[in-house]
């Protein structure tokens, strides 16, 4: 992971225009929205929040319903984005399958003070995550499609050996399946026991010691071995940060799940407040 960027991305049901619409209104910073004014290259405005603050955003490059860049300077709420205090953001939206693909680019973390990066970079990866579930909300207005991959990220003070330790260790995977013969390699198959939720078996795909760990497992469907259309890829990546370790995890597959409507419109999400327990609780183990 590169600390100086930070890039997301989420399918939309809806066409650019729609998409574009609600963005640009950058409701994530301005309570009031604004008012479907049309951004313009070169064109600066204030972004009014009461909770947040107000921001003065500079639109570096705007192309309706394709492209739109600006430049703020998150950190400071207030100050005007100059050289030294400054992100760019990017979003490129294109279209794909009846619905569009948005994504976006945060560059220009390393150029923060240092006492600041880190918290800066943090802050607005895990924001970004969470105002594109917004926004997707209400773009779709209802007519919503399955999420496809959950991502989380968390910053360990601990150096990445003993994190992987811990990821590594048998109780993060067994529950109160018995430890004999635990090992995590390549094609290795270790099945967990846990109590209301059955056996869940992984399949470990890809191991790189202190580095890279991926597995299948069929958690939406208990006791059931990982297929092509019932399970999820599991990754984790493991980068040294200063003389702590940036955890991410990321988990795709959702939208290919054999599962009803109705659940499997939430499967991602209630996943993914489920990965937030857990990487809480592995991070707090670790730095005890």
């Amino acid at each position: 992971m590169n600390p100086d960027r930070i890039e997301r991305d989420i399918l939309i049901a809806a066409p650019p225009e729609r998409v574009w619409s609600t963005l640009t209104d950058f409701f994530w910073v301005a309570d009031e929205g604004r008012g479907g004014t049309e951004p313009r290259t070169g064109e600066r405005f204030v972004a009014v929040s009461k909770e947040w603050g107000d921001y003065p955003i500079h639109i570096e490059r705007a192309e309706p319903h394709s492209y739109l860049s600006y430049r703020w300077s998150s950190a400071y709420p207030g100050q005007e984005p100059a050289e030294g205090n400054s992100t760019l953001v990017e979003f490129t939206l294109v279209p794909e399958g009846g619905g569009t693909r948005l994504s976006v680019l945060e560059t220009g973390f390393s150029s923060l003070p240092e006492a600041d990066r880190r918290q800066a970079h943090e802050d607005n990866s895990g924001g970004w995550l969470a105002q594109f579930d917004i926004l997707r909300e209400r773009v779709e207005g209802g007519a919503a499609v399955p999420l496809d991959r959950v991502e989380r990220e968390v910053v360990i003070d601990a150096p990445a050996e003993r994190v992987w330790a811990a990821l590594t260790a048998p109780e993060f995977w067994l529950g109160e399946a018995d430890p004999t013969g635990f090992a995590i390699t390549e094609g290795a198959r270790v099945v967990g026991e846990h109590p209301g939720h059955g056996t869940l078996p992984h399949h470990f795909v890809r191991v790189e010691p202190q580095r890279y760990l991926a597995y299948r497992w069929a958690n939406r469907f208990p006791s059931s071995e990982p297929g092509q259309d019932n399970s999820t890829l599991v990754e984790f990546t493991l980068v040294p940060e200063g003389d702590g370790t940036r955890l991410r995890m990321v988990e795709s597959g959702f939208a290919t799940l054999s599962l009803p409507g109705k659940e499997l419109l939430t499967a991602a999400d209630d996943n993914g407040e489920s990965w937030d327990t857990v990487l809480g609780e592995l991070k707090t183990s670790v730095e005890e």
